[in-house]
């Protein structure tokens, strides 16, 4: 039971703070993808109110276990759940181990995304004792409470002159062709998703930008 309601609080969560008016888009590198993506996104938010990530092929070529953890087990009340995908997340021809850690600050679950060698050892195992290493023996690692992505191809006329970012976010990887591809957006506001390519460290390389619909130009 702890698991079922814990995906759900997951899965729920992963649709907070979208625009309900849909998005548009404001910075295209990849015409095909982008508009692909930005309608799915607006089919979802049109007939769901959220963006239904699990439902979509692209988001199911990922593929994602569950990772077990000793020291939750008897904690019914903590909101932590530790996905694990053996994949090529930066695109360098190499499978890497992706860790997605889904964990709550002031209720609200916020995704982290720590990258691993194959070659190791604790990543591997199907339950770990506890999470004291995750994050550790890695600089590839994008984690919520200490990084925000800034929007830098963004054209500030598109955006009231101002710069954007988006933080407290939700890290959604996904896989269009063989190519590999993370979502990133604000879990709260929802005003800016973006679309790009992961890289090294905490660094994206930004391909699409969809902005809430209702914002001015």
């Amino acid at each position: 039971m702890k698991r079922i309601m814990l995906m759900m609080v997951i899965v729920l969560l992963t649709g907070t703070g979208v625009a309900w008016g849909g998005y548009k888009l404001v910075m295209s590198k990849d015409k095909e993808l982008c508009t692909s993506v930005l309608k799915l996104f607006n089919d979802d938010i049109k007939k769901y109110r959220v963006i239904e990530y699990e439902r979509h092929d692209i988001f199911k070529k990922v593929p994602w276990e569950r990772v077990e953890i000793d020291a939750d087990r008897d904690d019914a009340s903590y909101c932590s759940v530790v996905l694990r995908a053996k994949f090529d997340i930066n695109n360098d021809g190499q499978d890497e181990y992706v860790i997605k850690w889904s964990a709550c600050m002031r209720g609200f679950a916020f995704d982290n995304l720590y990258i691993y060698p194959l070659d190791n050892e604790w990543v591997k195992k199907p339950i770990w004792k506890n999470m004291s290493l995750l994050g550790q023996d890695t600089s590839n690692k994008f984690e919520n409470i200490r990084n925000s992505h800034e929007l830098k191809e963004l054209d500030p006329a598109k955006n009231d002159g101002l710069t954007a970012s988006v933080g407290g976010t939700i890290l959604q990887p996904f896989i269009w062709g063989t190519t590999a591809y993370v979502v990133l957006t604000d879990l709260f506001h929802g005003r800016w998703i973006v679309i790009a390519k992961y890289i090294k460290g905490a660094e994206f390389k930004d391909i699409c930008y969809f902005r809430d619909r209702s914002q001015s130009e």
